[in-house]
């Protein structure tokens, strides 16, 4: 399947991007999408809250968990907890190379796809951040400069 970010129903589109159908049904979204309609490779779908800089690092990870078989009920918080989370080596270096404001907007997309796999691994590296600063007036700038799409500093050398 493809799809597409854009903001505004009659915005602009960024770039298409392909799916696998079986990473797709990770998603509560996508899952729900497909069982309301057909489905076919070519047609493609808007993502209104998924930023067009990561959605191709977010299908870049759902394609990379395509067989990891995490099941989350969404109402029940507590099942996702972050301390239970394992990185593998090629998590971590994805995560490592975002910048903090795109680790943001991949939590932002992550919930909003309810992709529960990514949701636990991008909220724990933003908890992680935190933990290292542990500065609230640096953690304000971080978070600011984060949101005022200034700050491109990497994770992993937030983290090191």
């Amino acid at each position: 399947m493809k799809v597409f970010a854009q903001k505004e129903e009659d915005g602009p589109k960024s770039a298409e991007y392909s799916i696998s159908l079986d990473a797709a049904k990770k998603c509560e979204f996508f899952g729900n999408m497909m069982k309301m309609c057909d489905v076919d490779d070519e047609e493609a779908f808007p993502l209104a809250f998924v930023d067009e800089d990561v959605l191709p690092l977010v299908i870049e990870f759902m394609e990379e968990h395509v067989h990891n078989n995490m099941v989350v009920d969404w109402k029940d918080l507590e099942s996702l907890e972050t301390d239970k989370v394992d990185f593998s080596d090629w998590d971590k270096e994805f995560f490592h190379k975002l910048s903090f404001r795109n680790l943001c907007l991949v939590v932002g997309a992550a919930e909003y796809l309810q992709h529960p796999i990514l949701l636990r691994m991008s909220t724990k590296m933003v908890a992680m951040v935190i933990e290292k600063i542990g500065n609230e007036e640096e953690l304000e700038e971080l978070f600011a400069e984060a949101d005022a799409g200034s700050n491109e500093k990497k994770v992993g050398e937030i983290l090191n």
